[in-house]
């Protein structure tokens, strides 16, 4: 997990170049976000060559979050 005090502090670009890193190497990384910032999810998407999941429960749904975990 990656947090900061503020936005504007590099969490998304250090989130991506590490997922991008990981899944060069082969892994299945499965990036998760959870907020509002709907772009967050897309470079994050990219980064890893599959889908970023928004674990918002207030903007996603309990239903939705369980269910994603719930996927292999």
């Amino acid at each position: 997990m990656l947090a900061a005090y503020r936005s504007g502090s590099g969490k998304t670009l250090l989130s991506s170049s590490v997922t991008r890193a990981l899944s060069r190497r082969r892994l299945k990384v499965r990036p998760y976000k959870c907020g509002p910032d709907y772009l967050d999810r897309i470079w994050l998407s990219r980064a890893a060559d599959r889908a970023a999941f928004n674990l918002d429960t207030v903007l996603t749904g309990e239903t939705f979050v369980r269910d994603i975990f719930a996927q292999k």
